[in-house]
């Protein structure tokens, strides 16, 4: 119960720090490795938090990054870059892999999983639109339970956003 308390109080701080700021926001859908619905808040037109909610190997996993758009040029160019990094927390469910790179003999992992995610990414807006089209490059470090350690280098993402 006590976690239930905390929980709520941190939720109700976000929600009145997000209420006192002016952002530009951005809902979208994710499609590559991790499946899902993506959540973008862009302040001072320079650094952005996105929280990305889906599917991933045959269970779910939440996403939280953090960006700094590096493009010199003005925000609502049409093509932008950006670099940032964050945090993963999920689950995954049978998951029938044999990687080289895992440290876990398994090839039936099942649990919980957290991690450290990097981010590079391209973004392009046409002219006089609200949606926004992107590529993201988005390695990962994956931990999860006894001795499961996953490397992933080779993650892509593709997102289709709409401002709102």
């Amino acid at each position: 119960m006590r976690l239930r308390g905390v929980i709520t109080a941190v939720l109700l701080l976000l929600m009145i720090s997000v209420g006192a700021q002016e952002y530009q926001k951005q809902v979208g859908v994710r499609m590559g490795q991790l499946n899902g619905i993506s959540l973008r808040m862009i302040k001072a037109h320079r650094t952005a938090l996105e929280a990305t909610f889906g599917h991933y190997n045959n269970g779910f996993l939440i996403r939280c990054n953090g960006y700094r758009y590096i493009s010199q040029d003005d925000f609502n160019d049409k093509w932008q870059m950006y670099l940032g990094g964050g945090l993963q927390l999920g689950a995954v469910f049978r998951d029938h892999r044999d990687d080289w790179y895992s440290t876990s003999n398994k090839s039936d992992f099942s649990g919980p999983v957290t991690g450290l995610v990097g981010a590079f990414g391209f973004e392009f807006r046409p002219v006089n639109s609200d949606f926004i089209i992107g590529l993201t490059y988005e390695p990962f470090l994956e931990y999860g339970l006894i001795r499961h350690f996953r490397v992933d280098l080779f993650n892509f993402g593709l997102h289709v956003r709409l401002d709102y």
